[in-house]
């Protein structure tokens, strides 16, 4: 086997698929694999570490959902690709209707990375509820002619056992660490805070939105800079950025709070941060977590749905704090007087093996080398 497709919705996007997606096919390519990575949209941004030179990008956007399956059908019939691993559920369902299409024994590997059980329990929407649990139900249905199905944790296939009770399900982690992460921690920060080393300073990476809760974060900061004296970073965009600065100013923060915005390397802004503090009301897996382990960042998690609890090993390597204000201004301060970090050192340097990208696309060929066998 010596060409791999990995099929996803975007490739410049500041999601954490598209990440995902890419460093998966780094890590195949470093195990001597072709990589053709197959998408619909180029995605809102353009970043020059989005993009590898080794991968082949072959965009397969048409007027509609049926035009993309035929040119993944077409693509499925005139490629020499072994096997073929999707990402995010409309893409795993785009797949597994081409390669019915093809009656090609062609081996495919669908992957799930968000919780829609989860987020069908928060739509008041009837409608919408209505046509999540439809496609849900088709869902089921598709999943049975893929020959592996992963959740990238044990959180995420515990709920998903729920809804695929007859069906096989393996767990494979999001591939994170890796060389560049590294190498791209170390450019030079020229922003204020960062250039006065004197006050602590708490950043938070991430899409400004409801989900990612950042106006919690901001109402815990505001209670616990009563204590000690520190700087919040904000690094994202999003529609709640206004909110947030208009909050900012009502309490007189406008000298201790900043928003960056969308930063394409996020990873120097973590390294040289005192806390990294995530205020999720959910997250499937939490990539960001595990990067700032990587970059030896202390991290405050709240208690919330999916895998942060699971990937900072219930505690050992972060604090994790209810979802309300009083428990994220007194994990701060707990965070920015304890090293948790240092003194784990050893053991996490250890437990992010399993997150390299190596490590995480070995996994993938087993899976497919499995079938074959």
């Amino acid at each position: 086997m010596k060409k791999i497709a990995i099929l996803c919705d975007r490739i410049n996007n500041i999601g954490g698929i598209d990440r995902v997606v890419n460093n998966l096919a780094k890590g195949l390519i470093e195990l001597g694999y072709d990589i053709d990575i197959l998408y619909i949209d180029e995605g809102k941004y353009k970043s020059k570490y989005n993009i590898d030179r080794n991968i082949n990008y072959i965009n397969i956007a048409g007027k509609n959902k049926i035009q993309y399956i035929k040119n993944i059908r077409n693509y499925i019939k005139n490629t020499q690709a072994d096997g073929i691993i999707s990402a995010g559920r409309y893409m795993n369902s785009l797949l597994i209707q081409a390669k019915l299409l093809t009656r090609t024994n062609i081996k495919t590997i669908v992957t799930e990375h968000s919780n829609a059980r989860e987020y069908c329990e928060t739509i008041t929407n009837k409608v919408l509820k209505y046509k999540i649990k439809i496609a849900t139900n088709i869902i089921k249905i598709l999943y049975k002619y893929s020959d592996n199905v992963v959740a990238v944790s044990k959180t995420l296939k515990n709920v998903m056992k729920k809804d695929f009770r007859k069906l096989k399900i393996s767990t494979i982690y999001n591939p994170v660490v890796d060389e560049e992460l590294f190498s791209k921690s170390k450019e030079i920060i020229k922003e204020y805070p960062y250039i006065d080393n004197n006050i602590p300073i708490i950043v938070s990476v991430g899409r400004l939105s409801s989900d990612k809760n950042p106006v919690l974060l901001l109402d815990a900061f505001s209670k616990a800079i009563n204590k000690i004296d520190m700087n919040l970073v904000f690094i994202g965009d999003g529609p709640l950025r206004d909110v947030l600065n208009q909050k900012i100013k009502s309490l007189g923060l406008e000298n201790r709070v900043f928003i960056y915005g969308y930063k394409d390397n996020p990873y120097p802004y973590i390294k040289n941060a005192d806390l990294f503090v995530l205020s999720s009301k959910t997250e499937a897996f939490g990539i960001v977590l595990i990067e700032s382990l990587a970059l030896g960042t202390n991290i405050v998690s709240t208690k919330c749905e999916g895998a942060p609890n699971e990937l900072l090993n219930n505690g050992e390597f972060g604090i994790i704090c209810e979802e309300d204000i009083d428990s994220l201004s007194n994990a701060i301060i707990k965070g920015l007087e304890n090293d948790i970090v240092s003194d784990k050192y050893d053991e996490i340097i250890q437990y992010i093996e399993q997150f390299k990208t190596k490590n995480v696309a070995n996994e993938y060929l087993k899976l497919l080398k499995s079938e074959f066998n």
